[in-house]
């Protein structure tokens, strides 16, 4: 009896170990689909807010081109690794799902593959995403302080100031206009010529 109850024994334990790893691969599977939805989020924020900023640039400007498709890149990705982990309309990633059809059939192997190849796919999915945002934002950084230098420079341009309340402001200086040169310069002014004096009246002298 000692014996098949020995045996009985040691026939369980690698169901029981087994059930165990199926049980702890599944919950690892959905804990991993939730903490990378977490992140997915965050960098669709600040998609969001690189999208708004890019309202207010130029079309035109030297290098916006390669900007724009890195910031697409980094969308459609976001977009593909979403439809790994975050949840559907039955408030279920495709990662849980997956990881509910292997622990049913008890298929260890596979679950271990479905944690392993979700959080590699993720990772690198990431690492695209926030290459290419750090590279639009340090390109927004850039033109930022361009605009930041032609805002100062304009600053510090000197103004004229008005003058004071009440008192007029001076005319503008103006060269003198070149003197008129009278002819016959340098041969001497003519003198003035003196009129004849006229005689005195006769006066009367009371005789007849």
């Amino acid at each position: 009896m000692k014996a098949l109850h020995l045996l009985l024994v040691l026939a369980l334990m690698p169901a029981c170990g087994k059930s165990n790893d199926v049980q702890h691969l599944k919950e690892e599977a959905v804990v991993l689909a939730k903490a990378y939805d977490t992140k997915l989020k965050a960098v669709d924020r600040r998609v969001q807010i690189i999208f708004k900023r890019g309202t207010t640039i130029p079309a035109n400007l030297p290098g916006i081109e390669e900007v724009g498709k890195r910031l697409t890149e980094a969308r459609d990705t976001i977009i593909q690794l979403r439809g790994i982990v975050s949840p559907g309309p039955d408030n279920k990633s495709a990662v849980e799902k997956q990881a509910e059809v292997a622990a049913k059939d008890r298929k260890v192997e596979d679950l271990r593959k479905l944690v392993h190849d979700t959080e590699t796919t993720m990772e690198n999915g990431l690492r695209v995403i926030n290459d290419d945002l750090d590279g639009v934002e340090s390109w927004i950084a850039l033109y930022d302080q361009g605009l930041a230098k032609e805002v100062k420079a304009t600053a510090t341009t000197p103004v004229a100031e008005p003058p004071p309340a009440g008192q007029a402001s001076p005319p503008p200086t103006e060269s003198a206009p070149p003197t008129a040169v009278a002819p016959n310069a340098g041969q001497g002014s003519a003198a003035p010529t003196e009129q004849p004096k006229q005689p005195a009246p006769a006066q009367p002298t009371g005789r007849p």
